[in-house]
C-alpha cells in the first residue's frame, strides 16, 4: 500500500502554491497576479503530481493549513485572494489533478491550526464535501486520523506539533510521550508511525520500531513575526512525502524541491 502525504500548501498566501488559470467569481483570472515564487511552486505541484502518477498512491493524507484563511493578525495583507470561499475553490483546482489520479481509492483531510481556519465555519470539512461532489471518497477525520493494521502497521497523524529549536528533538519527545502514554494504558494501542505538519520543515526519525515524520510544506519563507530576528531557523523545505508499506515492512519516498530565492517575491 503506498499513502501520499502532504500538508501547509496555505492556498491564498502570496508566498505559497496557487493553481494555474483560477477563475475568479466576478470571472478575472487570479492566477495572472502569481509572482514568481508563486509560478515555480506551481511548477514543483505539477512535478509532484507527476511522481504521483508514477508512484500509483492507494490514499492520499492532507494534514491541514490546506488554504491560508483570512491572515487577521495582518490585516488581510500577504494573500493573492483574501476570499476563503475562493481559496477553497483554488485549492480544489490544485489538488484535483492528484486526488483524481486512478489508483487512489481514499483521501483524509484533518484541520490544521486555528488561525488559519474560518472562525465562522469548519473550511476543512467544507473542502472534503467539496471533494466529495467531484467523485472523490473523502474523509474528513477532524483533528487526527488513525490508520489500523496496514500490512501490520498503525499510523496516527495530525497537523499540530510542539516547536522546539532542534526538531529532532521534538519529534524524539513526541514519539516518548506516545510508547509512555501506551505504557502506562493511556492509549488503546502503540503507533508504528506518528505523521506531523505544522512547522514547514522535513524531518524523519526512526527509534527500534517506532518511527516519526514531520512533513514538508508549499510556502516559502513568510517573515511573520518572530522570524524576521531569526530567519534561517525558519527556511521551510518545500514536497511531500509517499509511504510504501508491504509485508510489515515501510520505506519512505520524500519529494524536496529545491528553496526559492527571497527576492522572487518582490519580482512580479
Amino acid at each position: 500500500m503506498k499513502i501520499t502525504c502532504l500538508a501547509d500548501t496555505h492556498v491564498g498566501s502570496l508566498r505559497a502554491v496557487f493553481p494555474d488559470n483560477y477563475i475568479g467569481e466576478l470571472g478575472n483570472n487570479i492566477s495572472l497576479a502569481r509572482n514568481m515564487g508563486q509560478r515555480q511552486l506551481a511548477k514543483y505541484f505539477k512535478n509532484f503530481i507527476e511522481w504521483n502518477k508514477q508512484e500509483r498512491p492507494d490514499t492520499v493524507l492532507m494534514l491541514g493549513d490546506l488554504i491560508n484563511g483570512t491572515n487577521r493578525n495582518a490585516y488581510g495583507q500577504g494573500q493573492i485572494v483574501a476570499d476563503i470561499d475562493e481559496q477553497r475553490k483554488a485549492f480544489i483546482k490544485l489538488i484535483l489533478p492528484l486526488v483524481k489520479i486512478p489508483s487512489v481509492k481514499e483521501v483524509y483531510l484533518t484541520t490544521g491550526s486555528g488561525y488559519h481556519e474560518s472562525l465562522d465555519s469548519n473550511v476543512t470539512k467544507a473542502i472534503t464535501d467539496d471533494l466529495k461532489g467531484y467523485g472523490v471518497n473523502a474523509i474528513y477525520s477532524g483533528h487526527s486520523v488513525e490508520l489500523e493494521d496496514i500490512s501490520g502497521f498503525s499510523i496516527y497523524a495530525q497537523h499540530e506539533c510542539s516547536n522546539t529549536l532542534y526538531k529532532g528533538t521534538m519529534a524524539e519527545k513526541e514519539l516518548i510521550q506516545q510508547l509512555t502514554a501506551n505504557a502506562l494504558g493511556r492509549t488503546k494501542q502503540k503507533y508504528d508511525l506518528d505523521i506531523r505538519a505544522h512547522l514547514h520543515v522535513y524531518e524523519y526519525l526512526e527509534m527500534r520500531n517506532v518511527r516519526f515524520i514531520l512533513l514538508p510544506c508549499w510556502q516559502e519563507y513568510t517573515p511573520i513575526s518572530g522570524a524576521t530576528k531569526s530567519p534561517f531557523r525558519w527556511m521551510p523545505d518545500i514536497g511531500g512525502v509517499i509511504l510504501n508499506i508491504e509485508e510489515k515492512e515501510l520505506t519512505v519516498k520524500k519529494k524536496l524541491y529545491p528553496p526559492i530565492r527571497f527576492k522572487m517575491f518582490n519580482q512580479t
